[in-house]
């Protein structure tokens, strides 16, 4: 959604005669915007078709659900971070567009509610995220203890399904030793 938006605002002329540095700044957080925020609607979908599949479908059993959900929370924290990182050049390009489109007075009019807003927004989103944020040594990472000794079980359907081929070599007799 964020993407679109910083999209909209990136195809939007803007007015001639503009200050080059506001031109530059204003082009350059929405720039980075979208690519924050199309960085992070490519990596929520990687993870959501690639996680869910090797977690779900995995060759190791249980221990493709342990390493797809390790991997996902390694994601987590660059993925929030570039959200983040997004939103806030999404509100300091909206913070610059007034000076750009508008007389001076005017801006300061509107940016004044403008930063006021942008900081409670960053106060707000700081301590949310302190509050709910678990720590790494109390997180839970996919590995179910029960479950570790069967980590090291051979998947049966792979077994019984296995080509006839790679079934005799297995039990080939002159491959046997003898104990």
């Amino acid at each position: 959604m964020f993407a679109g938006f910083a999209f909209e605002q990136i195809t939007e002329p803007l007015p001639q005669g503009t200050d080059f540095l506001l031109e530059v700044l204003y082009v350059a957080l929405t720039a980075a915007t979208l690519g924050f925020h199309l960085c992070v609607c490519m990596s929520c979908t990687f993870c959501c078709i690639f996680g869910k599949g090797l977690a779900l479908k995995g060759p190791n059993g249980s221990r493709s659900l342990r390493i797809a959900v390790e991997n996902l929370h390694k994601e987590q924290k660059l993925v929030f971070t570039q959200f983040l990182l997004g939103i806030v050049g999404y509100l300091l390009s909206h913070v610059i567009e007034p000076w750009i489109y508008f007389r001076p007075r005017t801006a300061l009019v509107v940016c004044i509610p403008l930063l006021v807003f942008f900081l409670a927004i960053v106060y707000y989103v700081m301590m949310i995220v302190d509050q709910l944020l678990l720590n790494e040594d109390r997180a839970v990472l996919g590995a179910i203890s029960a479950w570790t000794p069967y980590e090291r079980i051979q998947d049966l359907d792979e077994e019984v399904y296995r080509p006839l081929v790679n079934k005799r070599n297995m039990y080939n007799p002159d491959d046997m030793q003898e104990f």
